[in-house]
């Protein structure tokens, strides 16, 4: 699923991301949203919220985790840690957005 977002601060277009993502999660009814990029954290994790998905997770990455250690920015589960629990069948999680 494809959804149309800029990567620069653009309001109207912003909220448009936000309300198609909002719609998908009522739709698809995920278990757990799961995001990467700061742009894509803050539609998905507020689209998700806002739709009453249960689970929601963003993997900080790139500079800021490398500066800032991950539990003093408050991560608790990295990508890999996530991808791993997937994938020994730990996880209830069957739909992922």
């Amino acid at each position: 699923v494809e959804l149309e977002m800029t990567r620069t601060f653009s309001p109207l277009k912003d909220l448009k991301a936000l309300w198609s993502f909002y719609r998908l999660c009522r739709k698809e009814r995920p278990m757990i949203v799961h995001s990467h990029t700061p742009k894509a954290g803050i539609v998905g994790m507020l689209g998700a919220k806002l739709a009453g998905v249960p689970n929601q997770l963003h993997t900080v990455a790139g500079m800021p985790l490398m500066v800032t250690g991950g539990e003093e920015m408050g991560v608790g589960c990295s990508g890999e840690d996530y991808i791993r629990v997937r994938h020994q069948g730990v996880s209830q999680f069957e739909r992922v957005v």
